[in-house]
């Protein structure tokens, strides 16, 4: 009796893949590509994050030290006495830091765009900003006056709600100071939050809000005369 073999063993195999499998591999693999990137992306800003909250939680620190040996008095800015005016080169000269190193602590990982000071020999990199209502003083013109006075630190009835530093995330003004809630503060996060540190040395992570008037009423920026 003859036996009759398979249909399957009389035909070719199929090797390799059809146009439709390949494509559907490689839209497979790009979709990979494109969540890992976005992680990674994630990742690095989150991590530059961390290091922003541990700069400012340093600053604050620097900025305590030199209030303490000043009887109380936070450091403030003398405008027309260009960068030895400013509030950190009073904070930098106290602490006596290497310009490296106070520049690391003034700049946000996430700046695109930090200002570079010359101060005699060396250059000073800062983006971080600073509340000009602990003392702001105009030394130009026929008539120096003090636009805001100056404070001291202890008398803060609310120090966990004054608004010590921030960041910057656009190339910040001579003074590197803020009085007011400002936008510029959404540095992380492609424009979506910012950190700020209060005054009692905690650090903040504040979402930018649909209106800049929302933010102010949580916070006390030192214009009431209990600051």
């Amino acid at each position: 009796m003859r036996t009759i073999a398979p249909i399957s063993q009389g035909m070719p195999r199929k090797t390799g893949f059809t146009v439709v499998e390949l494509l559907v591999c490689i839209v497979i693999v790009a979709v990979l590509m494109t969540l890992g990137i976005l992680g990674a992306q994630r990742f690095r800003e989150e991590a530059r994050a961390v290091q922003c909250v541990r700069k400012l939680r340093d600053l604050s620190v620097l900025v305590h030290n030199y209030a303490r040996d000043h009887d109380g008095m936070l450091a403030w800015y003398v405008r027309g006495q260009g960068v030895k005016g400013i509030w950190w080169y009073k904070v930098w000269k106290h602490c006596g830091l290497p310009a490296r190193e106070m520049s690391k602590l003034l700049t946000c990982p996430s700046h695109p765009d930090p200002r570079i000071l010359k101060v005699g020999n060396e250059e000073v990199t800062f983006g971080y900003r600073y509340n000009k209502r602990f003392g702001y003083y105009n030394d130009t013109g026929a008539a120096p006056t003090w636009t805001y006075p100056l404070r001291k630190m202890y008398l803060a009835g609310s120090p966990s709600k004054v608004p010590l530093l921030g960041d910057s995330y656009v190339m910040p003004d001579s003074a590197s100071g803020f009085d007011s809630w400002p936008d510029i503060w959404a540095a992380h996060g492609n424009g979506r939050y910012g950190h700020v540190a209060m005054l009692d040395g905690h650090v903040e992570r504040i979402f930018k809000a649909p209106s800049a008037s929302e933010v102010p009423g949580k916070y006390n920026w030192g214009a009431d005369a209990n600051f």
